[in-house]
């Protein structure tokens, strides 16, 4: 079961799901802050403390699942 991401006091917030894997939230953090940084993938890294690779690697593997 994937994690969703909900409105909560305005703010967007991932809820908790049970299955859901470390995989699964990485997808959706990484998805919001692409989002939020209008697909600005260096930027995006960058705030996650991640390389810009991470992120190109990450989508590559889940191709569909991510945007962009």
């Amino acid at each position: 079961m994937k994690p969703k991401v909900v409105v909560i006091d305005g703010k967007k917030c991932i809820l908790m799901e049970d299955g859901a894997t470390l995989q699964d939230y990485n997808e959706v953090i990484i998805q919001r802050m692409l989002e939020e940084n209008e697909n600005r993938v260096v930027e995006s890294a960058k705030k996650l403390g991640i390389s810009k690779n991470t992120i190109y690697r990450i989508r590559e593997q889940n191709k569909g699942l991510l945007n962009g």
